[in-house]
């Protein structure tokens, strides 16, 4: 059974999605080594992308004008993502995203492709994620 708190909570992101949000897609390689072709010493690229909706924020390094602050995750461009996971229609997508994998998943908004740096889900039920925060980086 539901949560009627976290229904009340998931209906008010996807309002502020839908109204601030731009159209996001999750980019996961699925390759595998198995799929490698020893004729040509390659292993072909398989693709599998995941639309959703996000807000993109700057981010303000608090090191006094510094681009870089050595010893940190954020580095001057860098960007904070809150995703609103894609939900499972039961036709087309295979299996529902729960967790975006740092340094191997892009994120793709417009025609910029970005590499994620962290990740983090907000999943104040414990059950299903409700956001994902991203830093994520051009």
């Amino acid at each position: 059974m539901q949560n009627p708190f976290m229904d009340k909570f998931m209906r008010v992101v996807k309002k502020e999605m839908d109204r601030y949000g731009c159209d996001v897609t999750i980019i996961r390689d699925i390759s595998s080594e198995s799929d490698y072709d020893p004729v040509t010493s390659t292993t072909p690229q398989i693709i599998k992308e995941y639309p959703c909706r996000g807000i993109l924020f700057d981010l303000t390094l608090q090191s006094n004008g510094d681009g870089y602050k050595h010893n940190t995750l954020v580095s001057q461009g860098d960007k904070q993502l809150f995703i609103q996971p894609p939900e499972d229609d039961g036709w087309y997508q295979d299996n529902e995203v729960t967790t975006i994998i740092p340094n191997k998943d892009s994120i793709k908004i417009g025609d910029k492709l970005y590499k994620v740096i962290t990740f983090k889900q907000i999943n104040p039920s414990t059950q299903d994620s409700v956001l994902f925060e991203c830093y994520v980086r051009e």
